[in-house]
């Protein structure tokens, strides 16, 4: 019963499409950007629907079960005839433009702090299955590490959300602790400068973006 409803609306989507072509004609058309993206929901729509009917399984094919999905996109016609959505939608937009240079700046402080981070602990920290400090031979490195590019940001973008990131700043001093004291401290000092910068420092300055985009009146 609902795959022959969705057939039925799908048959309405694209009567809809044909009738607005042959009314505007094609230029007048692709004038209106809301056309473009109800043309795409419904020729992809279109797609999936052909698929089905030819019988082939589209459960294996995680491209065009997402094909689904795109329908909800026509929920963006809102913003055609419901002012307040629409604003809203223009808000984002502008806070989104307003917030590149600080995804330039973010992703600069991350990449600085992998470089720092795996010069100095890439390989470096070790433990046993009991959670104790050991070599390399008997231990492993804990989930939150700088022995790669990969992991080293994970690791920053841990402590940047704050994410019970002075645990992981202890399971490195507890390593370094032992074979120097100015060790155990610059790790503490590393951490700690990261979660000033990247947390207290940026992402406060992000909120400060986002409340004063959400201040602004969106233009018209």
């Amino acid at each position: 019963m609902i795959e022959i409803f969705e057939y039925i609306v799908q048959v309405i989507f694209f009567l809809e499409l044909v009738v607005k072509l042959l009314g505007l004609g094609f230029r007048e058309y692709l004038r209106d950007t809301h056309n473009w993206l109800d043309a795409f929901v419904v020729v992809t729509s279109l797609v999936e629907f052909i698929m089905q009917y030819t019988g082939q399984d589209l459960s294996v094919n995680g491209a065009f079960t997402a094909l689904r999905g795109i329908r909800l996109l026509r929920v963006l016609k809102l913003a055609r005839s419901w002012t307040t959505f629409r604003n809203l939608l223009r808000w984002l937009y502008q806070t989104l433009s307003a917030s590149i240079m600080f995804l330039v700046l973010f992703c600069l402080f991350m990449f600085v702090f992998m470089l720092i981070g795996m010069e100095f602990y890439s390989h470096e920290i070790f433990f046993n299955s009991d959670g104790k400090p050991t070599d390399a031979k008997n231990g492993e490195s804990p989930r939150a590490n700088f022995d790669d590019p990969w992991e080293s940001l994970i690791t920053i973008f841990i402590v940047a959300v704050g994410d019970d990131w002075n645990s992981i700043m202890y399971d490195f001093y507890r390593y370094l602790k032992p074979t120097s004291d100015l060790a155990g401290l610059g790790a503490i000092c590393f951490f700690v400068l990261m979660y000033i910068m990247m947390n207290l420092l940026l992402l406060n300055l992000f909120l400060a973006i986002l409340l004063d985009s959400y201040g602004a009146k969106p233009d018209d």
